[in-house]
């Protein structure tokens, strides 16, 4: 027997459930197939070496400034790039105290990535480079968070410190205790009154000296590699005893890379070489020009905090990684 309080219903088949929904149901099928394929799925992907035949393939990810490092000696740079070339993250790193016999240090210099499988490739990739240029421990330094946890999840130290670097414009040098006013000797010149032959000659004094400043290959930097008219020299008999040398990077940013002078009088050269600079910098850049000094060793940070009084770097995150080669 039936219930009379039941109502039956009839229902419509799947097949016209289906094609009166068809559209629908495709388009929510094609975006969760697209999702899953772009966020979830592991793509395969390959290290490349980045390297000047291919350098064009990765100037918009890592910029003028950066392009142009990776011609030099002490740079290395790689990528991780999918089946179709397609970038996923790229590492750049600079080989710092190769002359010495403490052991082969490393800065990080760029390190992005659009994954953790693309970062874990990375740095998989550079430990090798850390066994074949026998790197005893690497430095980083990020304003990042997510960066800096990424690298003590790899076992590097983080700290917030000042970062090494610090900027100013060239409006704030005529606020700056630097006696650009003081009468110049004769025998300080421009880079563009110096031949080739006495900067490879100076470059050759200053090495035996252990004297590279910032620049650890400055030995393979040609003369041209930096501004000619702002960067100065000293002369002694004709000889350059002393050498003030500003990178102009692409984006038209001043770097200063090497100050220093020997001899008797090197204190007086120092002073007259930083006048000229200064002098020179205000003559020809607008004040909005930026100058970035990397502080990286005591005299430059002591000569920093002499004429940079109260400037502060930015915070960042710091950290270090000992190798075991």
């Amino acid at each position: 027997s039936c219930d009379s309080n039941i109502v039956w219903v009839q229902v419509p088949s799947s097949a016209f459930i289906f094609n009166k929904y068809r559209p629908r149901v495709w388009a929510v099928l094609c975006y969760i197939g697209d999702y899953i394929q772009s966020n979830l799925l592991i793509k395969p992907m390959r290290i490349i070496d980045i390297e000047k035949s291919n350098l064009e393939d990765f100037d918009e990810v890592l910029g003028s400034d950066l392009t142009a490092e990776l011609g030099r000696h002490s740079f290395r740079a790689f990528a991780a790039v999918e089946d179709d070339d397609t970038t996923c993250g790229v590492m750049v790193y600079e080989l710092t105290n190769t002359d010495s016999g403490d052991g082969i240090e490393s800065d990080i210099v760029c390190f992005n990535y659009d994954s953790k499988d693309a970062g874990t490739m990375l740095w998989d990739a550079y430990e090798k480079s850390v066994q074949k240029d026998a790197i005893a421990s690497t430095r980083y330094e990020t304003e990042e968070p997510a960066l800096a946890d990424f690298f003590a999840s790899i076992g590097f130290s983080k700290n917030t410190v000042e970062s090494r670097k610090i900027s100013f414009t060239v409006g704030d040098l005529s606020t700056l205790p630097i006696k650009s006013d003081i009468r110049l000797s004769d025998n300080i010149i421009s880079n563009r009154d110096v031949s080739v032959l006495q900067y490879r000659n100076a470059v050759k004094n200053f090495l035996a000296k252990g004297i590279t400043g910032s620049a650890y290959d400055l030995e393979y930097l040609p003369l041209g590699w930096f501004e000619r008219d702002i960067s100065a020299c000293s002369l002694d008999d004709n000889k350059v005893n002393g050498m003030f040398l500003i990178r102009r990077t692409p984006s038209k940013e001043l770097r200063p890379v090497l100050y220093g002078a020997f001899g008797q009088e090197s204190q007086k050269a120092l002073a007259e070489m930083l006048a000229f600079t200064a002098r020179k910098t205000i003559e020809l850049y607008p004040p909005e020009t930026v100058i970035t000094i990397k502080r990286h060793n005591p005299q430059t940070l002591a000569l920093c905090n002499k004429i940079l009084a109260g400037r502060k770097g930015t915070s960042v995150f710091s950290g270090e990684k000992d190798h075991v080669n």
